[in-house]
C-alpha cells in the first residue's frame, strides 16, 4: 500500500502543477484510469481503502488458492479461472493483488498449508 500512497502524492503534485491526467499517466507510467482515481481521491487512504475492499472479495477462496499455490500452481489467471468455477464473481486483478500481498517477503498472510474450501465447493480438476 506504500506504492499507492506514493503514486497518490506524485499524481496530486503533478496535477497541482497543472499537468493533464494523460501527461501524469505518461510521466508516472500509470494507466489513465488509475491517474483519474488517484487525482479524484481526497487522500491516499481513500485509494488504499478501495483497493483493500476489492481484495476482500477473494477471502472466501483463500484456502483454495493457498492449496493450489502449495501444489505448485502459481499462475493467477489459471487460479482465477478455477475459483470462477467455484462461484467467485470478482476479477482476476483482485486475485493477483491477493497473491502478490500474500507472497511478498515478510507478509503475514504468506500462503501456508491452509484449509481448503468444503468438498462440495472443490474444483472439478480433481484435487
Amino acid at each position: 500500500m506504500t506504492r499507492l500512497r506514493e503514486q497518490h502524492a506524485a499524481a496530486h503534485e503533478l496535477w497541482a502543477q497543472g499537468m493533464s491526467k494523460a501527461a501524469i499517466g505518461r510521466k508516472l507510467g500509470l494507466h489513465q484510469a488509475t491517474v483519474r482515481k488517484l487525482v479524484n481521491a481526497r487522500s491516499a487512504d481513500d485509494v488504499v481503502a478501495k483497493s483493500l475492499q476489492r481484495a476482500h472479495i477473494v477471502d472466501p477462496y483463500v484456502g483454495y488458492l493457498y492449496q493450489r499455490w502449495n501444489e505448485g500452481i502459481r499462475n493467477a489467471a489459471q487460479l482465477h479461472r478455477e475459483i470462477k468455477q467455484l462461484g467467485y464473481l470478482g476479477g482476476e486483478l483482485a486475485v493477483q493483488r491477493h497473491l502478490r500481498r500474500a507472497t511478498a517477503p515478510g507478509a503475514d498472510t504468506h500462503p501456508p498449508s491452509a484449509p481448503s474450501l468444503p468438498r462440495s465447493a472443490r474444483s472439478p480438476h480433481g484435487s
